[in-house]
């Protein structure tokens, strides 16, 4: 039996201290064996608020995630999430920024194909809506495609630090010298987030509905990098749009 989906009402938003404690908590958290994960812990649920992102835009993951459809598919994703290599100091009008090049999910539409008729079906589907022919292969719409983005958010920002710390560690211990930034699946994120009593999506509500506060409707729609039509032809300097981050903030200090 499928489960409800959720909606936006489902997530609770929260004042910036509040969500300082959530991160401290992450960062305090006991591991017997490699204590430096509290900072991979910490650092993930910065990055996930930070720069508004969905679980799989930083830890990766591959599509179709059911291992009896990845056998028998012809056509598979696989992101591997974000790398050392995808972060980057720049300066914006004088301003100090840390910025992150990820790719964004969920643009376009994933259906399963008929390989008889071309009939484009659901994932859930088992048989073509048209002809009634067993979906045996998985092919992604056309529409779907690979798409990044650079992201930047403020340096002197607190919540910066815990994304830093964790570079930082990577860079003197790593023997990979691109190595990714949260080498971990999907499932052990949302392992991460129940612990810490919150959902691997929460985040992204958030900082949404903090945003929302100082920014207009297509601001907003360009910061959670989705400008579909008419938004898409509008957009905002970056500068402006860091000074309106930096208004939400002081709002929900």
């Amino acid at each position: 039996m499928a489960g409800r989906k959720r909606r936006a009402t489902d997530f609770p938003n929260i004042t910036r201290s509040e969500f300082a404690k959530i991160l401290e908590k992450a960062r305090n958290t006991r591991y017997i064996r490699c204590s430096y994960l509290a900072m991979r812990d910490a650092s993930l649920i910065a990055f996930e608020f930070l720069f508004k992102t969905r679980v799989s835009e930083g830890v990766g993951r591959v599509f179709p995630e059911g291992r009896k459809d990845r056998q028998r598919s012809r056509f598979l994703d696989k992101y591997e999430g974000v790398r050392l290599d995808d972060f980057d100091i720049a300066t914006v009008r004088g301003r100090e920024v840390l910025r992150c090049r990820f790719r964004v999910l969920k643009r376009g539409c994933r259906k399963k194909i008929c390989e008889k008729c071309g009939t484009k079906n659901d994932l859930t589907a088992n048989f073509c809506k048209k002809c009634g022919s067993t979906l045996a292969k998985v092919k992604f719409d056309s529409r779907l495609k690979e798409y990044y983005v650079w992201d930047s958010v403020r340096l002197n920002d607190p919540f910066t630090y815990y994304i830093i710390e964790w570079l930082d560690f990577l860079r003197e211990n790593s023997k990979d010298p691109n190595p990714r930034v949260w080498a971990i699946t999907r499932q052990r994120a949302w392992q991460i987030c129940k612990r810490l009593g919150i959902m691997n999506h929460t985040q992204r509500h958030w900082r949404a509905t903090q945003l929302a506060d100082a920014m207009d409707p297509f601001t907003l729609k360009e910061t959670l990098h989705r400008a579909t039509m008419p938004f898409e032809y509008v957009h905002r300097a970056e500068s402006r749009r860091l000074e309106r981050e930096e208004e939400a903030d002081k709002i929900w200090a």
